[in-house]
């Protein structure tokens, strides 16, 4: 059952001096965050109307145990039922702000955010709880490491560091838990707006997310703001115990807001990506990889998504990749395939390039097909990755069928139909798919291509013998 937390309070709406009562609703399952004010009749009977309708920057509120709280990116509605003698303004924000106000939105510029995004402790192995016993006790050892940081500009580092919840002292109690977690601090050296901070954190989550093969949400999050640089109550002065961060809810519109507990076959772990060298090539890449994690991400990674749009998003996202990364003009492309084949003997150069160059491409001289697009990256310079579904279904045919069920989905074209995959294969060619993408994107992150290889070798067996099982053929 969804549980909501209710807060009321005193809000003013953006630049505006009135003061208006209402009520904050903050739902713990979805994160929702809405703002309810009543306005009643007017003295003339007439009906109050809100401020605004519509997108505004901020709404200040003050709540009536006297704490503050921003609600950031606010969407006012109206509800007005004539029946009522009052109009309700519903507001919905995507970032709720404990103890903030600010006068104008200028002020709204922060210098770090601290995120925590769920269950990555395995994946980041920077901490662990272990279990020792010794002759006449037994006890609880939390191992960790030492912060990492992580260079993502001039002016911005990001600080990985475990934290756990115990600190140490006798507990007598009969049920006793602990808790740790790992979060990545943003420090800026110049005060930046929100949004600058979550394209920053996206950069971090897409990260993690290419790791893990799952993209991860937030589960908790606290900002770093000048105002909250004060001395806390009934401490010496000097003592250096100081308010520098608050908490601020996360209502943006997110399938998932933090991954669940799962032991995965990780793409890579945390230790391997934040290599000063590796690290440095993603932050390289990342402006150009950006659209395709989006594909990636946005229906491959997404569970509610159907398979034909999964489809769909993941040769989009192979397209964009080829073309970003690897060529985008036709003639290279053409002295490239001449480069890839010259290294074999004659007749098996000529087998590679008429795969990578078919006769329609050979005709055309103004642009790249998806054919030859998938080609190449199918020949991944002449490590050749094997994409088969079955006995019947060879690499080349393979490639066909992605162009054909590519062309029926999007242009809806009956005479592809027939030669297209059935929608019951569609879930394995999309494994396929999104292990050539995992395997072209590792690469550009300099892994080793011969692990690589080998894993999307596994991943096309498996999915072979899945398909197999599924359709109840075994060979005795």
């Amino acid at each position: 059952m969804t549980e909501n937390r209710k807060y009321s309070g005193s809000w003013r709406f953006y630049r505006k001096p009135e003061l208006y009562q209402g009520t904050l609703y903050i739902d713990d399952e979805t994160h929702a965050i809405r703002l309810e004010i009543i306005m009643p009749e007017g003295k003339n009977g007439k009906r109050l109307s809100p401020p605004y309708t519509g997108r505004i920057p901020y709404i200040c509120g003050t709540l009536f145990t006297g704490a503050q709280i921003l609600l950031y990116d606010c969407s006012v509605r109206r509800s007005r039922k004539n029946y009522l003698p009052y109009t309700k303004a519903i507001v919905y924000a995507s970032y709720a702000f404990w103890g903030l106000e600010v006068k104008d939105e200028h002020a709204l510029r922060f210098s770090g955010a601290s995120f925590e995004f769920g269950e990555i402790v395995e994946w980041a192995g920077l901490c662990c709880y272990k279990w020792q016993s010794g002759e006449e006790d037994e006890f609880v050892i939390w191992m960790h490491k030492n912060p990492v940081i992580l260079k993502l500009r001039d002016d911005l580092e990001v600080e990985a560091a475990p934290r756990n919840t115990w600190s140490g002292f006798e507990n007598y109690d009969t049920e006793f838990s602990l808790k740790q977690s790992v979060w990545f601090t943003f420090r800026y050296k110049k005060r930046v707006s929100w949004e600058t901070i979550m394209e920053d954190v996206l950069s971090i989550r897409y990260l993690i997310g290419l790791g893990i093969t799952q993209k991860p949400g937030f589960r908790k999050a606290r900002y770093s703001h000048p105002s909250l640089n004060t001395q806390i109550r009934g401490v010496v002065l000097g003592s250096g115990l100081r308010i520098t961060q608050s908490d601020v809810i996360m209502g943006i519109d997110e399938d998932l807001h933090y991954i669940k507990r799962r032991r995965l076959d990780y793409l890579y772990r945390f230790e391997e990506i934040s290599s000063p060298e590796r690290f440095a090539r993603w932050c390289e890449v990342y402006p150009k990889l950006r659209p395709i994690l989006d594909l990636y991400f946005g229906a491959a990674m997404n569970e509610n998504e159907t398979d034909e749009m999964i489809f769909l998003n993941l040769v989009q996202a192979l397209e964009t990749l080829h073309a970003r990364f690897i060529t985008n003009k036709v003639k290279e492309y053409f002295r490239r395939v001449d480069q890839l084949t010259e290294k074999y003997p004659k007749k098996e150069a000529e087998k590679w390039r008429v795969f990578l160059l078919d006769q329609g491409q050979e005709r055309n001289k103004n642009g790249i097909y998806l054919r030859s697009r998938l080609a190449d990256l199918a020949f991944a310079e002449g490590d050749i990755l094997n994409l088969t579904l079955g006995d019947e279904i060879d690499l080349e045919e393979f490639i066909q069928k992605v162009i054909f069920t590519r062309n029926y989905y999007t242009h809806y074209d009956d005479t592809k139909l027939e030669r297209s995959f059935v929608l019951e294969d569609i879930p394995y060619v999309n494994r396929i798919l999104t292990g050539l993408l995992q395997y072209h994107i590792l690469k550009l992150l300099n892994f080793d291509t011969e692990r690589l290889r080998k894993r999307m070798t596994g991943n096309v067996l498996a999915v072979n013998m899945d398909r197999m099982i599924h359709e109840g053929v075994h060979e005795n």
